[in-house]
């Protein structure tokens, strides 16, 4: 523990304010090192907590707008692209918010305040918790797994003391989109149910203004509704799009029903400056892909196997891995198997190397239905059950296969069959191995490796942008942003050192 000594200032608001402005004359990045080393200290004083308190208070606007200026977008050039320097000036920013946030959560969690105390407490937090979540999707970065544990903790609080709906008087400006706890919360979940590492930066900071103006327009609440697309666990997972062909609420958990939002979109009633191209995949995203289904060809169906779950894909990829080599008798590579889209108008067509069937591993026979997008195809069969893994993988007997990312699932209203959507990932398929401190080792697909754009499916864990990994075959693996990520995988866009 620290005494107040090891602070630059005396532990009054008036000597903080002078201590502050001594900030204005540094660059950015400097005085987010000193303001995040403060915050650092302050935690390890042990004040008493109303003075911890006012005094995190005064930190609060100087933290939003140093880490505003440190954002990936602010960092960038014209491009989008930044130098590994921005890059850890911006982790430093996204870092800053972090420790602010968490204090004002340990203090709502220590019940040492006053209940008004408690509600600005967990307001504050919740709050850098958003703008915490923004700058990593600007830096493609995977948002710390605790973020949700604390929000899940602050919303529980919140709602025990039954001041959810309060209205709070924040004096930043940043802040005033939302007066209550329950709309910063809802601005998260929103901004998080976009998916939006899968847009490009200035699209990023669109998204986040879309949370913030249109936060009330979705419907949220731990109260059993009829229909429901996505939902927020309280044991603090990130909220995750619900299983259709099951609707009832467990205990723990939050419903979401985003399709008024998507409705809105669809009719352009929100004001955005989003392409109406980037509307239209929100759109289809919030509404639970309806279109897509209902957009389901009449063409007879066709047959393939399904193989769910990025451990098995993994396994399925090594078997031919070792196959390749045994008929290559001593000359030894990688194995690129071509993943072609299916088309739209033909059966499935394969073109390498492939799996035999007594070699192949067990998965489940699905029918295949074309839809009015070739990026999608439907698979259903009458005792396909519901998987929260969405990666899987389509294959044949003596044919190469398809990888796809399950994206929705429902049951057939008339025959009850379950119905998996189903968005192709097309590009040469390679497997690798690579150690890390969780495991000796564990594997890595990677997806186009050979195209201009390749891609990394990695098990789910803790991974940082630029971060270096070693793959056996003597290569080294660079991960330069984080595409999607869940519990079961983290997909990236990589480069590679031979």
């Amino acid at each position: 523990m620290k005494d107040s000594l090891s602070l630059p200032f005396a532990l009054t608001t008036d000597s903080l304010a002078l201590w502050l402005d001594t900030l204005s004359y540094l660059s950015p990045a400097v005085a987010a090192n000193h303001l995040d080393q403060c915050i650092k200290n302050l935690d390890d004083c042990q004040l008493q907590a109303n003075v911890y308190f006012l005094l995190l208070i005064h930190l609060t606007p100087t933290c939003i707008s140093l880490a505003l200026s440190l954002s990936a977008l602010e960092l960038s050039d014209s491009k989008h692209k930044l130098a590994k320097k921005s890059v850890k000036i911006a982790k430093l920013g996204i870092q800053m918010l972090k420790r602010l946030a968490s204090a004002f959560c340990e203090l709502c969690e220590n019940q040492r305040l006053d209940n008004p105390e408690t509600q600005s407490a967990c307001y504050y937090a919740l709050q850098l918790y958003g703008y915490y979540l923004r700058n990593c999707a600007l830096l493609y970065e995977i948002p710390s797994s605790s973020i949700w544990k604390n929000s899940a903790k602050l919303y529980v609080i919140a709602r025990n003391a039954e001041s959810l709906q309060t209205k709070q008087t924040p004096k930043i400006y940043e802040f005033k989109y939302q007066t209550t706890i329950a709309g910063v919360l809802q601005r998260n979940l929103l901004f998080s149910i976009f998916a939006p590492t899968r847009y490009t930066a200035h699209e990023i900071n669109e998204l986040f203004k879309l949370s913030n103006d249109y936060f009330n327009l979705f419907d949220f609440g731990s109260e059993q509704i009829d229909d429901f697309n996505f939902y927020w666990s309280l044991d603090g997972d990130e909220p995750f799009p619900a299983k259709i062909n099951q609707k009832y609420l467990p205990l723990d958990y939050l419903v979401i029903d985003t399709r008024r939002f998507a409705h809105s979109l669809q009719l352009g009633a929100l004001k955005t400056l989003l392409k109406p191209s980037t509307q239209s995949k929100l759109a289809l995203h919030m509404s639970g892909y309806q279109e897509v289904f209902s957009s389901l060809s009449t063409a007879l169906p066709f047959t393939s196997e399904l193989l769910i779950g990025f451990p098995r894909i993994c396994d399925y990829f090594q078997q031919l891995d070792k196959l390749s080599k045994i008929k290559q008798l001593g000359n030894p590579q990688h194995l690129n198997m071509t993943l072609l889209p299916l088309e739209h108008e033909k059966k499935m067509h394969f073109t390498s190397n492939k799996l035999t069937e007594t070699q192949s591993p067990p998965g489940e026979t699905v029918k295949l239905m074309r839809t009015g997008s070739k990026f999608f195809v439907v698979a259903e069969n009458a005792s396909l059950g519901y998987t929260a893994d969405p990666l899987c993988l389509l294959y044949k007997a003596n044919q190469p296969a398809t990888l796809a990312i399950i994206r929705q699932n429902l049951t057939h209203a008339v025959t009850g069959a379950t119905q998996v959507l189903l968005e192709y990932l097309p590009g040469s398929c390679s497997i690798y191995e690579f150690k890390s401190n969780s495991a000796s080792n564990n594997r890595v697909l990677i997806v186009g490796e050979h195209s201009g754009h390749p891609e990394a499916f990695l098990p789910n864990g803790k991974y940082g942008v630029e971060t270096k990994m070693l793959l056996n075959k003597g290569k080294t693996l660079y991960l330069q942003t984080c595409v999607e990520y869940n519990p079961f995988f983290c997909r990236f866009r990589v480069s590679f050192d031979a």
